[in-house]
């Protein structure tokens, strides 16, 4: 049953019930992997879901319900079940649903409708693997091994959701996205080090090289040194900088504040960062192949500075969270599928470039550390607060240079503060769209940060 038959059924019960404010959501989506164990194919999943679920005012009240069950008798049960629900609902918060924009934007990125299958998932995956252990037998130094815990993941997905309600407004979207990933795990005497390395599917040349630069990568990561405690110029680099944007973007959103959990509550309009920093959601970025032209309520998306050379422009809305504020919704309104709840997600979260080069931030760090792991995340992280405690490693920074590797250190502070005291950007970005949701930033000059590590080993 397609969505058309699905929104005239629906339609036609919701007239007999006398209902005519109301909204019906559709998604279908498929997701499938492979992943390799040393040279051989160790999984391969596949996974389809499909549904629709439907909203109704009724009295002021909104009832809701939803179905993955898709023939002409549940479709129209779906109708009854949310005026049903509508009766016991005693929430007073106002409902909408969204008349429409004047305009949507258009794509500048092409949906890519020849994904990959299971099979050629599969086959990519294996050859991955194989290169990577070949290259390895040709080219790791004596004592030098990868271990048979190394891994190839490859990814395709897709999907398509259409959106109607009682005013007239329908709109439809879809993306689909495909990838593959090397993890090199390199073992010398005692010691192991591992390196994830990435790329799309259409990305052949980087493809290619994914097994060697994985490889390459953890071997400079083997036999670190430790690092005395102390405060140290840091340089962190463009992935961890997007990681930590990621973990802390909730702040932003004006559902966590009007819930009371980000300090940036009444703050707009407000410098709340170095005037360096500009964060920017844009769900039409041209190299993000997953874009959105209209939001969860049926909005119109458009690109957005959050904030802008340090101060806070605004925060994200949906329809709801704008209407107690008192503002527009800046269209990021979010469904998790069909059976989920309006919420608020960002697109393409960016933190623009600067305009020093890489080597120049190191050579303002002089003697301090390239920072290019975190762990922890979930449970040395704060976003309430702000403040974190985080198992890193990464590199020496020696009179301006990358040095050695140094590992078994915390680097402490707060995400609030560190966007205060951001000291220069680096002119390159770490861009990487891994979801619906894609984080990037450049590498990231902090002239002052607090470590815990240990005096060198002896």
């Amino acid at each position: 049953m397609d969505f058309q038959q699905i929104k005239q059924i629906i339609k036609e019960r919701a007239a007999q019930l006398n209902l005519d404010q109301y909204e019906v959501y559709y998604s279908k989506g498929e997701d499938l992997s492979a992943e390799t164990l040393a040279k051989e194919l160790s999984g391969v999943s596949y996974s389809a879901s499909e549904g629709v679920s439907f909203r109704c005012i009724l009295n002021g009240k909104v009832g809701g319900a939803f179905t993955e069950l898709l023939n002409p008798e549940e479709i129209a049960s779906l109708v009854d079940r949310a005026a049903q629900n509508a009766t016991f609902i005693e929430s007073d918060d106002p409902v909408f649903l969204f008349e429409g924009s004047p305009c949507y934007p258009e794509r500048t990125a092409k949906v890519d409708s020849a994904l990959p299958g299971t099979t050629e998932v599969r086959n990519r995956v294996k050859k991955l693997a194989g290169d990577m252990f070949d290259y390895a037998d040709k080219s790791l130094p004596k004592g030098q091994t990868l271990e048979n815990a190394s891994q190839c993941y490859g990814f395709a997905f897709s999907s398509r959701s259409s959106l109607y309600n009682s005013h007239g407004l329908e709109l439809e979207k879809e993306n689909a996205l495909a990838g593959v990933m090397s993890a090199a795990m390199v073992k010398e005497g005692e010691d192991i080090r591992e390196s994830y390395k990435g790329a799309l599917w259409n990305e052949a040349d980087k493809i290619a090289k994914l097994g060697q630069e994985a490889i390459c990568e953890a071997q400079s990561k083997l036999h670190p040194g430790t690092i005395p405690s102390g405060k140290y110029p840091i340089v962190i680099s463009g992935e961890m900088m997007a990681t930590l944007l990621q973990v802390y973007f909730s702040i932003f959103s004006s559902e966590t504040v009007q819930r009371g959990l980000s300090l940036l509550g009444g703050k707009e309009g407000q410098k709340i960062a170095s005037e360096l920093v500009t964060i920017v959601d844009d769900p039409l970025y041209p190299g993000n192949p997953l874009q959105a032209t209209f939001d969860g309520e049926g909005v119109a998306t458009f690109r957005k500075s959050i904030v802008e050379k340090g101060v806070l422009k605004t925060l994200l809305y949906n329809l709801s969270t704008a209407h107690k504020a008192g503002c527009k919704t800046t269209g990021n309104g979010s469904r998790s599928g069909y059976s989920g709840k309006i919420g608020i997600t960002p697109y393409t979260v960016i933190m623009e470039k600067g305009t020093q080069s890489f080597d120049s931030l190191l050579a303002q760090a002089q003697n301090g550390i390239y920072l290019t792991s975190l762990q922890g995340l979930h449970a040395g992280a704060d976003p309430v607060t702000g403040d974190f405690s985080l198992q890193s490693s990464g590199y020496r920074i020696e009179n301006g240079k990358v040095g050695g590797p140094i590992h078994e250190f915390t680097v402490a502070g707060n995400f609030y503060s560190l966007l205060q005291s951001v000291g220069a950007l680096s002119d390159r970005v770490y861009f990487e769209p891994r979801s619906i949701t894609t984080f990037s930033a450049p590498d990231v000059y902090l002239p002052e940060l607090s470590v815990a590590g240990k005096e060198e080993d002896q």
